[in-house]
């Protein structure tokens, strides 16, 4: 299975019983900009973390570091909370 069903940001990895898995093989630059499919332009995410990529509230630099942009709102209490991968 693609990434080893594995979130590249949360660590988070789901397989349920019959097989589904939870995570999005995902463009890092947008297919409708670099027409590029390869593996280079891939990152394993999790529906939220893909949706959450693709709306611009979290960005991955060149190097592979996460960003949460300032403008979500959101209870940093939660253990939900986006900014906990800040940095990652």
């Amino acid at each position: 299975m693609i990434y080893n069903c594995t979130c590249d940001i949360s660590r988070q990895r789901f397989i349920s019983s019959d097989g589904n898995q939870m995570t999005d093989a995902c463009h890092i630059s947008p297919w409708s900009q670099a027409k590029d499919d390869s593996i280079q332009n891939d990152i394993a995410l999790t529906p939220t973390f893909h949706r959450t990529f693709d709306w611009g509230h979290i960005t991955i630099s060149a190097d592979y570091v996460v960003s949460v942009s300032d403008t979500n709102t959101e209870d940093a209490n939660s253990p939900f909370s986006l900014k906990q991968f800040e940095g990652n």
